[in-house]
């Protein structure tokens, strides 16, 4: 059996620079304490391993909490795609007649509209101190409608129209062909008080505490600018003698609307999902034009009525509302996708502006309104 090891003293090992001391007996060699029961006593950090009720434990995700503040952004970009169908206030008048027995074959109301492509963006920024900046753009293209009616030679249109002009009675087939495009432009300062809960709760009321990501509202009051431009044209076409001669009766309208607007944005951020709708309102003033074109006797070249054209002032009121929910990639990237309500009074319709007595110069302005419902789809960022 191998002898009993022995202390060995700092003293023995360096006897030149440490005085000589009498040997210590020898003894077992204790356990080595714990790590933790040598450190000193003092604070400690948070044990992130404790379990939330029902979790599991918290571990930093690629949402992550938003330990920089409510909101955890500055900046953010907003692309949305736009579905939106058209409802227009247009005054509902004949446009075509059976010639014999003088019923009613065709009306404004019969022009309805389907789903119509558009796109929408923002940026802005939230400043420290609680108001920010952002400015949008919204564009609805290629909104087209068309319809018509058949008669064998017996068609014919309302007023002097049809009873002077030899092309617009007698007709075979009449159809009408309306195109409208819709863009806005907006720049808002805004003012936003915003509120978060601790991202890891214990004590949630419901219960479903999720510790991935803490939560954030926001409310926005917002005061801007606004500008609408709603360009449209409408194409009256009469064919007669065996579908080999028409005639085109085209009318132009624009609208330009500047004005104040008011409104408030709410949203909510919580895991990986966010809520946010908004309302504006808004008044100001409008330009309106509308042009008429020549309308001649294709048998003898004769003019039944010349050209002409005509502008007008006024106010015009919008409203613009939105509800999306937003599925969170990551705390920069989300999907959108919601709901749209937009609406547009005392604008200049196309439809509107036929006139079909025989006056030498058109000049009245028609007015009606506008309103779009639809969906959105898109894409954000915030950084």
């Amino acid at each position: 059996m191998p002898p009993a090891q022995r202390y060995v003293a700092p003293e023995a090992r360096y006897p030149e620079s440490v005085p000589s001391m009498p040997a210590a007996p020898v003894q077992q060699q204790a356990a080595r304490p714990s790590l933790a029961s040598a450190a000193p006593a003092g604070p400690t950090l948070p044990d992130t391993s404790i379990l939330v009720p029902n979790q599991e434990p918290f571990q930093q995700t690629a949402c992550g909490p938003l330990d920089d503040g409510c909101p955890g952004y500055r900046l953010y970009a907003v692309a949305d795609a736009l579905f939106m169908a058209r409802y227009s206030g247009i005054t509902n008048r004949p446009l075509a007649f059976n010639e014999n027995t003088g019923a009613t074959l065709l009306t404004t109301q019969d022009l309805q509209w389907s789903f119509v492509p558009g796109v929408r963006a923002f940026f802005g920024e939230r400043r420290p101190g609680g108001c920010g900046w952002e400015v949008g753009y919204l564009g609805l293209y290629g909104m087209y409608n068309d319809t018509q009616v058949f008669g064998p030679g017996n068609l014919i249109a309302p007023g002097d129209l049809g009873a002077n002009a030899s092309q617009f009675n007698t007709a075979d087939l009449m159809n009408v062909t309306y195109a409208s495009t819709l863009n806005m432009a907006e720049a808002n300062l805004f003012w936003y008080s915003c509120c978060g809960t601790n991202p890891c709760q214990t004590n949630c009321e419901t219960g479903g505490c999720q510790p991935e990501c803490g939560s954030c509202r926001c409310i926005d009051w917002l005061a801007g600018f606004r500008w609408a431009g709603l360009n449209e044209s409408a194409d009256f076409n009469s064919t007669c003698c065996g579908l080999t001669e028409t005639s085109v009766y085209g009318v132009g309208a624009k609208s330009n609307l500047f004005g104040a607007q008011f409104g408030v944005r709410g949203r909510q951020d919580y895991a990986q999902w966010a809520y946010e709708g908004w309302m504006k309102l808004g008044l100001g003033g409008v330009w309106l034009s509308q042009s008429q074109s020549p309308i001649v006797d294709f048998e003898t070249g004769i003019p039944f009525r010349g050209a002409s054209s005509s502008t007008a002032t006024g106010l015009a009121g919008f409203a613009d509302a939105n509800a999306s929910a937003i599925y969170k990639f990551n705390r920069t990237w989300g999907l959108r996708f919601g709901v749209n309500a937009i609406w547009l009074g005392n604008v200049a319709l196309a439809p509107d502006q036929w006139d079909f007595s025989q006056t030498a110069a058109v000049t009245t302005i028609n007015t009606g309104s506008l309103f779009l419902l639809g969906a959105n789809v898109g894409v954000e960022a915030r950084w």
